[in-house]
């Protein structure tokens, strides 16, 4: 059974290797993002569905799309009560979500 498990964690990984060298790389900037080889490669595109979603084409010639992306940065805070009163401290978890959209055209 471990046999197995390994040897399919090594193809799982294999194939998502080799279809990441392909993408374009991630920038610092979102601005900077380019995800038109998407469009043209339609073995890329259909790897995954968050492919799919990087790049919707709006015409035929390709030349305008949209990419969709979003962000999740969960957050861990503890706040010591400094007052002198005797309570315990206040404990949460903040929750970062983004989600947006962009309209290119080539």
């Amino acid at each position: 059974m471990k046999k197995r498990l390994f040897v399919t964690a090594i193809l799982f990984l294999a194939v998502f290797s080799v279809k990441a060298q392909n993408l374009p790389p991630i920038k610092a900037l979102r601005a900077e993002e380019n995800f038109s080889i998407l469009l043209q490669n339609d073995s890329l595109r259909i790897a995954s569905f968050f492919n799919q979603i990087k790049a919707v084409q709006l015409n035929k010639s390709k030349s305008i799309y949209l990419t969709f992306g979003g962000e999740f940065r969960p957050r861990w805070e503890v706040t010591v009560n400094k007052t002198g009163v005797p309570k315990k401290p206040l404990t949460k978890i903040i929750i970062l979500k983004e989600l947006w959209f962009t309209l290119i055209y080539i």
